[in-house]
């Protein structure tokens, strides 16, 4: 607990006291050093927590079960600074929407949302940035990321303790004992030991305390991989591999990658076989880059893993080719050849199918000729050799004039890829959000509707949903437009439930595994369908409004601040009506100190770093090597929150520059949603290179106000129209704001 808020709290009126509760989530199975040091971390960086609660979600995980995670959070518990005051627990439901729940049931208390963030990995803060686009709706929770070190995960403690203790306790906090150690590693163990009592009984004398393993044999390396690499195996490749098929690798710099994938035995491989060479390459180089701290291992390593990820992209777009095009077996092995593709053996198809010449080939046909060509072709070792030469060309033939629209009948059913959706599915979305649903930032698009196989198969695929890149995906072929449109209706509700984080904890596609899915599905076809019928039904003049507003506020659990953020929006709007005034902060060196985390990580001021080093190595230290993270961890300026209670009734903004990679963006956003209690909320963010700042409208006048700590944009800003103010201390700026009546 606080000691400070302890002492205040009978001091304060009851209302101007806040509980501050911070809130914890995840899967702990185990928890690990990593998972600690957030903990640990957290309650150093924010002193005036109250209570620190931490939610155990999932279920068992390779026999590491939710009470024995609670068992080693307490374990854990006696060497974190307010041991007392750590509430370890079981959450039913999913970890982050548990955090959002708490503070929708807990109004009165300051909430701190607490996300774990290892130190260069992006990925995990660009998990963070999809996990918390719902922070809005709760004016009591505030984001803390919170970045660690290294970090490990619960998977490799897993499988560490399966090996040994002291395997696992590399993985454990540095501070636990070893019987404590010992205690966790029985707990994660699928091991037993020989002199256990078995069913009450003692085990006899002299059978020793060695490890056994279930009684389960050693396997041996198979001769071929079976896609399982077996315990103690010296492998390295590939688990699938066949032992005859591997080749020999380097990446340690550009060169050494060019001379392996120059190599006669990687060029002999074929595509499927040179992606996962080249995507093990990638990886591992993107590994050593990631592990080395010598600047001039790492610029080597960078050079290296900028040409690899080229060459893995360019593979990955070759695969998609070649599933369009099945393999390659059609259009690229004969384009190779010379041949003329359009006309490829059309005389061929024409014949066996007794189709004249002139009119055009039906899908169906083609379709059903491949499924019984498939069926002659079963043994999977004689691949091609069972069907003879004559039905290899007519195979290949027949794959051919699938791929091209010219030999296809259109008129053999609607072509939906015809079709043009772009009205009707503004329109529906439209319609959805006017009712109730959470859609933005709106989803991409994606139409496909060449995937025959899907369509002739009786339960493929229509639609999905991919939460991770917000992209809906609708199969078209052999479908109703309408029906098409009801699918994407489906999909807009999964992406509502995106946006209020009740998807993240998903991993099947089978409703009878997972209650919670069985519970998104449903909502998805019951209020998809009805709201889709609404849709229609408005469009043709029997509206079905009032039963959807019905349903919605049955199936929806109203945000208990949803009266508040109104009142909040409407004062907002009355005080830019009566305010003149619109006030643009900078962000680096007005709110947050850029200088001092500069100084923090290299030991140099900035400026002094950029003289002797030059500005590509000042750069290459902040966006290459820290990423992400060296703009999440930047501290606040010690005035920050008195410029924002100066500014903020006059519907401020940031004004931020942003560096030359993409990194800074979703690194700023961070900062702003980790530090809304000083920004009084979350406010708007534009980004303008400082050259550009005097851009962000159109025309300035006189009222619009930059406070900015570059004196260059400052002069283009008064230039341009507008007020400037530079600055140089957070006195100086609040006198200037005086001065023109702020």
């Amino acid at each position: 607990m606080s000691l400070v808020n302890e002492l205040i709290k009978d001091l304060l009126p009851e209302q101007e006291y806040k509980k501050t509760v911070a809130v914890y989530g995840g899967g702990f199975k185990p928890p690990t050093k990593g998972h600690f040091e957030v903990v640990k971390q957290a309650i150093k960086e924010n002193p005036d927590i109250d209570e620190f609660i931490i939610n155990i979600g999932g279920k068992e995980r390779d026999g590491v079960t939710p009470e024995e995670s609670i068992q080693i959070w307490d374990i854990y518990k006696q060497y974190l600074p307010v041991s007392a005051n750590i509430n370890i627990q079981y959450s039913s439901t999913p970890p982050i929407k548990a955090t959002y729940d708490y503070a929708k049931n807990h109004p009165d208390e300051e909430v701190l949302f607490i996300i774990g963030a290892r130190e260069g990995n992006d990925d995990d803060f660009k998990d963070i940035s999809a996990r918390t686009k719902s922070l809005d709706k709760y004016p009591n929770l505030n984001l803390r990321t919170i970045v660690t070190q290294g970090g490990v995960s619960g998977t490799a403690a897993r499988e560490a303790g399966k090996i040994s203790s002291e395997k696992l306790r590399r993985y454990l906090p540095d501070e636990l004992k070893d019987e404590e150690v010992e205690k966790i590693y029985q707990m994660v163990s699928d091991k037993v030991l020989e002199n256990d009592p078995q069913d009450g009984k003692a085990a006899p004398y002299g059978s020793g305390y060695d490890e056994i393993d279930e009684g389960r044999k050693k396997k041996k390396d198979p001769k071929k991989g079976t896609g399982k690499k077996p315990e103690g195996s010296g492998r390295r490749l590939y688990t699938d591999e066949d032992p005859k098929d591997t080749i020999g690798i380097k990446f340690s710099t550009k060169k050494d990658i060019v001379d392996t994938l120059n190599k006669v035995s990687f060029k002999g491989k074929s595509h499927a076989r040179q992606s996962q060479i080249i995507n093990l390459i990638h990886q591992r180089t993107r590994a050593a880059y990631n592990r080395t701290k010598d600047p001039v291992k790492k610029r080597r390593l960078k050079s290296a893993l900028d040409y690899i990820t080229k060459r893995k992209e360019a593979s990955k777009k070759k695969t998609q080719r070649l599933k369009k095009l099945k393999e390659g077996d059609t259009i690229e092995k004969y384009s190779a050849k010379g041949k003329a593709t359009g006309k490829l053996k059309q005389g061929t198809v024409r014949k066996r199918l007794n189709i004249p010449k002139g009119k055009k080939i039906p899908i169906s046909l083609i379709n059903k000729e491949l499924a019984r060509l498939k069926k002659m072709d079963k043994d999977p070792d004689k691949k091609g050799a069972q069907l003879g030469d004559k039905n290899q060309k007519y195979y290949k033939a027949l794959q051919l004039a699938k791929t091209l629209k010219t030999t296809t009948n259109v008129n053999e059913a609607i072509d939906s890829s015809e079709f043009d959706f772009r009205p009707y599915i503004a329109s529906l979305t439209q319609h959805m959000m006017d009712n109730g649903l959470n859609l933005e930032p709106l989803p991409q698009i994606q139409f496909v509707h060449d995937d025959y196989e899907n369509g002739e198969d009786l339960f493929g695929k229509t639609a999905y949903y991919a939460p991770q890149t917000n992209i809906v995906v609708l199969f078209t072929y052999g479908r109703h437009p309408k029906d098409i449109l009801r699918s994407y209706a489906h999909e807009l509700i999964h992406v509502h439930q995106n946006m209020e984080d009740r998807l993240h904890t998903i991993d099947t596609t089978d409703v009878n595994q997972d209650d919670h899915l069985e519970q998104l599905e449903r909502e998805a076809y019951e209020t998809g369908n009805i709201m889709f019928r609404s849709w229609t039904d408005s469009l043709t003049g029997n509206k079905l409004e009032e039963s959807v507003k019905k349903l919605i506020t049955e199936k929806k659990k109203k945000d208990p601040f949803g009266l508040n953020a109104y009142a909040m929006e409407l004062a907002k709007g009355l005080e830019e009506q009566e305010s003149e005034f619109k006030v643009y902060l900078d962000m680096d060196g007005v709110l947050a100190d850029f200088d001092q985390r500069f100084e923090d990580i290299s030991g140099m001021k900035p400026k002094e770093f950029e003289a002797k080093y030059g500005t590509k190595e000042f750069w290459n230290l902040i966006d290459e090597e820290n990423k992400i993270s060296f703009w999440v961890g930047i501290k606040p300026m010690p005035g920050a929150a008195a410029l924002v209670n100066a500014v903020k009734k006059y519907n401020y903004e940031l004004l931020t520059s942003p560096s030359a990679k993409k990194q800074s963006y979703l690194g700023k956003i961070l900062w702003v949603r980790n530090h809304s209690d000083i920004l009084g909320g979350k406010p708007r963010i534009n980004f303008k290179r400082a050259k550009e700042k005097h851009e962000v409208k159109p025309e300035l006048a006189k009222t619009d106000i930059l406070i900015d700590d570059r004196e260059d944009t400052i002069g283009r800003w008064n230039a341009a129209g507008g007020t400037g103010i530079v600055y140089k201390s957070i006195g100086q700026v609040l006198n200037d704001l005086k001065k023109l009546g702020l």
